[in-house]
């Protein structure tokens, strides 16, 4: 395995484990608590459009 495959089999590695935790907190809300975080993720999904627009720097 070289560095490259090496590295990205780590970050698909740490994402998973991300996500599994994220499932598992999840797990623990309330259905209101729940509902609220679906409501809640266009708002979300909008901020980390932003955001990665913001790492890109302006459009020329």
């Amino acid at each position: 395995m070289c560095l490259i495959e090496a590295g990205a089999s780590y970050v698909r590695t740490r994402r998973q484990a991300r996500v599994l935790a994220f499932e598992r907190l999840i797990g623990e809300l309330t259905g209101d608590e729940v509902e609220a975080l679906m409501a809640a993720l266009p708002a979300l999904k909008h901020l980390a459009e932003l955001e990665s627009q913001d790492r890109e720097g302006p459009k020329r």
